[in-house]
């Protein structure tokens, strides 16, 4: 018996793998915009629906770079993907240490002026403000967690 394909499979059985192939990268496809339109409806949610309304404007100015941050984070599947990004943005603007913010603008090469901004903003805020904001950017993140559960 000859055989045209690897091992053995014949031209049906490489037909059946090419098209469980192309079906796997679709699914895969598929996935990520729906992590990306997930990011992107918590960072409408982060700028404009909660923090703008909560709390004031300075606080504000700082929430649209994290959001970006957020939304990299989603996108980029960044170790461990949304949780991890939030968390750290929310650590990050309750404790505004340079090194972390330079550790995060290694992990997002393509966006140092916004993690840069948001250093600068986090730097001018009250601890108060901080914390405020730190614990909005969790629960948001939290509330739309379990929303997309």
């Amino acid at each position: 018996m000859s055989g045209s394909g690897r091992q053995g499979l014949g031209w049906f059985g490489q037909h059946v793998r090419r098209r469980r192939r192309r079906r796997d990268a679709r699914e895969l496809s598929t996935r990520r915009i729906e992590t990306v339109w997930s990011a992107f409806q918590l960072a409408e949610d982060l700028i404009y629906a909660r923090i703008r309304d909560q709390l004031d404007n300075l606080v504000s100015a700082v929430a649209a770079p994290l959001s970006a941050l957020i939304y990299l984070g989603a996108t980029q599947g960044n170790k461990g993907g949304l949780r991890w990004v939030a968390q750290t943005a929310a650590d990050l603007v309750e404790n505004p240490d340079r090194d972390r913010w330079l550790d995060l603008m290694v992990s997002f090469p393509d966006a140092p002026s916004v993690v840069q901004m948001s250093l600068n903003s986090a730097l001018q805020m009250t601890d108060r403000q901080r914390a405020e904001l730190a614990a909005a950017i969790r629960t948001i993140v939290e509330d739309h967690l379990k929303a997309a559960a």
